[in-house]
């Protein structure tokens, strides 16, 4: 049997950003999952829901999960979209907004620190492989 190559770190790589989230933002109470969409909803502003599903790949029911407690907390807000009526947005709320500004930030420091170790065409490669990984899970769904 041979060993993974690419599932094995990647599954590490992704605990070990947890990690860096409770760890710089455990004071706030926010999971990792929670941390990433209220880092989209700040760096993009309103976005519709199928926009944070194609971001992330969650689940429905697991986005709707993440949606629900961040609403529970007066994080964010779902209003129907205004160009859409058959389509949900999502909005920051005040209080949202200042902590997604922060899980935003923390993650942009860790990407940054990340990048510092590699060079342009190495992050292309590794970019390139994520894809494939994407791609083939998704074949092996169907």
């Amino acid at each position: 049997m041979t060993a993974l190559r690419l599932i094995t770190h990647l599954h590490k790589a992704t605990h070990q950003v947890g990690l860096y989230v409770h760890r710089e933002l455990g004071e706030l109470a926010i999971s990792q999952a929670e941390a990433h969409v209220l880092s989209h909803l700040s760096a993009r502003g309103p976005c519709s829901i199928a926009d944070v599903h194609h971001s992330f790949g969650h689940r429905r029911s697991t986005l709707t999960s993440i949606l629900n407690r961040l609403e529970d907390r007066g994080l964010i807000t779902r209003e129907i979209h205004p160009d859409d009526r058959r389509s949900v947005l999502l909005r920051l709320t005040r209080d949202g907004k200042p902590l997604a500004t922060s899980a935003r930030r923390t993650l942009e420091r860790l990407e940054a620190a990340a990048l510092s170790f590699v060079s342009e065409p190495q992050v292309d490669s590794f970019l390139t492989v994520i894809e494939a990984i994407q791609t083939a899970a998704e074949a092996e769904s169907e």
